[in-house]
């Protein structure tokens, strides 16, 4: 979803940019908080839907479809702003622009989603947590760290499997919108050894010293920085394995864990 809202704010920047000054400001003063609105209400939807597929893993019954409210027109003109007295007067000023629009944009779009679960999830009285990996942590732990507050238990967040015991949780080779990956719970058989196939029940890997964070509104930020420490080793390896070529989904998650020791020098 970030990928296509990225490139519908680059074309429409594009197309401002073609049009005399002031129809240039004017038109993207505009089209921006239409095009914002409608990317955030796509993401609180996902969101949305997350929370009844998590209600139902606790056995709650998630009455209604609530979503987030998106960002008012106001708050994506002062995006605008911003970026334009960032960039003004810089060198490669269009490409300052364009980056610091695609900050703001990226972030309404995370935030939109992430107060969509937080607020679904209490209005049912559901708990998230989220996997808090230790300083020195592994590439396979840091990949799990990345994926936030996305773990309907405690169990969940820190043990493989959540099907029949001797089954196994694998990693699909998919993933979500945000780009963060998917754990696979109950997969069977041994696959190809990765960390990720252990037996339901146990720890992702043995000495593993990850801990799990209930997500309430006074760690909220905290916790999200967290994350997104670890998400941006993870999505750099990520962009690098898909630059490689084609590969199937298990060879790509090798190479990007590959990728993010040697980042991460473990």
């Amino acid at each position: 979803m970030n990928d296509a809202g990225l490139a519908d704010l680059t074309s429409l920047v594009d197309t401002c940019n073609s049009l005399p000054g002031e129809d240039r400001s004017e038109s993207l003063m505009r089209v921006l908080p239409e095009l914002g609105a409608t990317y955030q209400g796509a993401a609180s939807s996902v969101a949305a839907r997350f929370v009844q597929e998590a209600g139902a893993c606790q056995n709650l019954a998630v009455d209604g479809f609530w979503q987030a409210d998106p960002d008012p027109p106001a708050s994506w003109r002062a995006l605008i702003g911003v970026a334009t007295a960032r960039s003004l007067a810089q060198e490669n000023a269009s490409r300052l622009f364009i980056d610091f629009l695609a900050g703001g944009f990226t972030r309404r779009l995370t935030e939109v989603a992430f107060d969509t679960v937080a607020g679904g999830g209490q209005r049912a009285g559901m708990a998230y947590y989220q996997r808090v990996a230790r300083p020195g942590c592994c590439a396979f732990c840091a990949m799990l760290a990345s994926r936030g507050a996305q773990y309907c238990s405690e169990r969940q967040a820190l043990y493989a499997g959540s099907g029949p015991e001797g089954t196994e949780s694998k990693l699909t080779g998919r993933f979500r919108n945000d780009g963060r990956p998917i754990l696979k719970p109950g997969a069977d058989g041994r696959g190809d050894g990765m960390r990720a196939s252990r037996r339901a029940g146990e720890k992702f890997h043995d000495k593993c010293q990850c801990i799990a964070v209930p997500l309430a509104e006074g760690n909220q930020v905290e916790l999200d920085h967290a994350a997104q420490s670890h998400f941006e080793i993870y999505q750099h390896a990520r962009d690098q394995a898909e630059e490689a070529g084609v590969m199937t989904a298990q060879q790509k998650q090798k190479m990007i864990l590959n990728l993010m020791r040697t980042s991460m020098g473990t």
